[in-house]
Parts: C-alpha cells; sequence; structure tokens
C-alpha cells in the first residue's frame, strides 16, 4: 500500500498529464509513462479519481476491449456527485453521440435500461444540466439527447433559415430582398456591374443586415440559386470577372434579371375568349378553318410583323 504522501504526487502528475492528453490515455499508455513499478499505485489513484468523478472511464474507439481514462473538470465533476452507473452509461451514450444527438429509443436499446428507470434517469441528468433534449426540424415529435454544452448540428435545427422550429420566411423573404437591391444598386456603379456571392455576403454583414458567421457562404449561395430560379437575378460566368468560383472552376457573379412579362396566351388569342369553343372542331359550323375571328385575329398579326422587320 502506498504513503498518502506518494497517492498525493502520484494524483497531482496523473490529473495533469491527463489534462495534457483529453483525449484520454489507456494503462498501456500509462504505464509506459509511469513504469510497471507504479501500476499498483496508479490503480489507486485512478480509484480515487474515479470515485469522486474527476475521471470518466471509456473503451476505446480504435480498440473496444482496452479501456481509456479521460480527466474531467472539477466544477462538471460537481454535477456527478452521486451518479451511478445507469446514469453514466446513459451519459457516455449521450457524449458519443456528438452535435447530431440520439433518439431514446437507441438509448435504451443499446442500455438495455427498463423504460421508468431511463425516463428518471433522462429527467436526473437533464435537472443538472448534464445532457439537453433538443427536437428535430424534420422531426417535431421526436426527441434527441446530446451533452449540455453541445451545439445541435444544422441538420437538426435547420441552420439560419428556421427560428424556433419554424422556417422563418420573414428572415429569408428580407434577405432576398438585400442581395437584390445590392445587385441593383452595384449594377448602377462604374466598374462594379457584377457582384460575386462572397461580395454579397461582405455587403449584407457590413450593413448589419446580418450578423458575422450568421450564415456561411454556401448557405448565402443557396439564397442566390433561388432568387436566380425565380427570375429576379442571372449568373454572370467569366474567367476574368472576378474571385467566386463555380465547382467546375468557372466564375460566377450575379446582375439583375431583365424582366419579362410573358403573354397571356388565354386571352391574346380569339379561342381564348370565345364563348363557343366548345362547339369548335375542325368540319363542323363552327371550325378553326373558317372562323372569321381567328382570321382577322393572323391578318393583325401578320401586318404587324411585316411592318416591324419580323419573320413568321
Amino acid at each position: 500500500m502506498s504513503s498518502s504522501g506518494e497517492i498525493d504526487e502520484l494524483r497531482s502528475q496523473l490529473t495533469e498529464l491527463l489534462r495534457k492528453n483529453p483525449m484520454g490515455l489507456t494503462n498501456g499508455q500509462l504505464e509506459r509513462h509511469f513504469g510497471a513499478n507504479k501500476l499498483l499505485a496508479i490503480a489507486q489513484v485512478l480509484n480515487i479519481l474515479l470515485d469522486s468523478k474527476r475521471v470518466h472511464l471509456y473503451n476505446s474507439t480504435e480498440n473496444p476491449n482496452e479501456l481509456m481514462y479521460k480527466l474531467v473538470a472539477e466544477e462538471q465533476a460537481q454535477k456527478f456527485e452521486g451518479i451511478g452507473p445507469d446514469q453514466m452509461l446513459v451519459y457516455q451514450i449521450c457524449e458519443r453521440s456528438g452535435s447530431k444527438g440520439v433518439w431514446i429509443r437507441d438509448i435504451k436499446a443499446q442500455t438495455n435500461i427498463p423504460q421508468h428507470t431511463l425516463t428518471k434517469t433522462l429527467k436526473l441528468l437533464e435537472s443538472r444540466q448534464i445532457i439537453k433534449a433538443v427536437r428535430s426540424v424534420t422531426s417535431k415529435s421526436r426527441k434527441l439527447y446530446m451533452l449540455f454544452d453541445t451545439v445541435p448540428a444544422k441538420e437538426i435545427t435547420g441552420g439560419p433559415w428556421y427560428t424556433d422550429q419554424e422556417f422563418d420566411h420573414a428572415f429569408v423573404d428580407e434577405l432576398q430582398k438585400s442581395i437584390v437591391n445590392f445587385v441593383k444598386t452595384a449594377a448602377k456603379k462604374h466598374g462594379e456591374p457584377f457582384l460575386s456571392a462572397s461580395d454579397i455576403l461582405n455587403k449584407l454583414v457590413s450593413s448589419n443586415i446580418i450578423a458575422l458567421n450568421t450564415i456561411s457562404l454556401d448557405e448565402l449561395i443557396l439564397v442566390m440559386h433561388t432568387l436566380v430560379y425565380d427570375g429576379k437575378l442571372e449568373e454572370v460566368r467569366n474567367a476574368s470577372l472576378g474571385d467566386h468560383l463555380a465547382g467546375s472552376g468557372t466564375i460566377i457573379k450575379y446582375k439583375v434579371a431583365k424582366d419579362y412579362d410573358p403573354p397571356n396566351f388565354l386571352t391574346e388569342t380569339p379561342c381564348g375568349i370565345c364563348p363557343v369553343i366548345a362547339q369548335c372542331r375542325e368540319g363542323g359550323i363552327i371550325s378553326p378553318t373558317t372562323c372569321v375571328y381567328m382570321n382577322d385575329w393572323l391578318a393583325i398579326n401578320y401586318d404587324f410583323s411585316e411592318k416591324n422587320g419580323l419573320t413568321w
């Protein structure tokens, strides 16, 4: 049995070593560092640290049969006082799930803890702010559990486009209007006829429309695509235009799309407003070939085309 002074010294050394290795250390690594002659004393120290929750025990990701020891911050260790094996097992599963979280059904399958006990365990860990429950925008009825300080992945929160798990139409509409306005303003300035997505992102931040890091460049490009599909912007691809590259290596910038007023074919042809179109058929009393209204309309369009140098 080691003396209390030796235990205290080893505890200090081991704590510092684990602090410098936040990913954890295996028994083999501890043996190589302290030497085989100190393994018994190290085991005593580890038991003390495990009991006080200053160290957590894990299975190595590289070798599941190998144990690893990770240091827990002192303030965090206080939250684990009185935590039993079931609670620690649930905690470790939540920790491994990272920012994507883990569903309660998956926790139950991995732990085999009875439902009633698992529910109490989750409530205890939540009350101590060790874990938290979040809901996914893709499945609002499903709770996902993760460590309390973990930021949920964008697949869970929906990213900047969602507020309180609801799609933020007002934010997206305002963003689109600002983007189109920036491109219109740039088109009026000499020497700046087009803007890249990075140009627009910088303008959005400098104008305090969005905060820095609110949306990424890739997320902004998705908005630009919707504006292109809606006919409000056009892509300009030319290697001499600037600094934003498309996936193929082509430079992409944006300009305001030309206004296009599509013709209303329903009302601009005689057939669109004809009250007896249901009786119109080839060879009938009412027929396209004998329709005076159609002949007059074709003649008007023919004269218009000739005067304006258009060809049929």
